[in-house]
């Protein structure tokens, strides 16, 4: 899996959290938090240096 590819991932899950938090504001700052995921992953993905394959552990 492309480093890129678990930011997004991370990304989903926190829209996911969001979404299912009761408290407006609790889905104000896992939206915040998703974007930034988001921002992350297209940047590491654009370079590609960085979007390497990540090694099981």
């Amino acid at each position: 899996m492309k480093i890129s590819e678990k930011y997004r991932l991370k990304a989903l899950d926190c829209e996911k959290r969001g979404r299912e938090a009761k408290e407006y504001e609790a889905k104000c700052a896992w939206a915040d938090v998703a974007i930034e995921w988001h921002c992350l992953a297209n940047r590491t993905a654009q370079e590609s240096s960085l979007d390497r394959e990540l090694k099981p552990s």
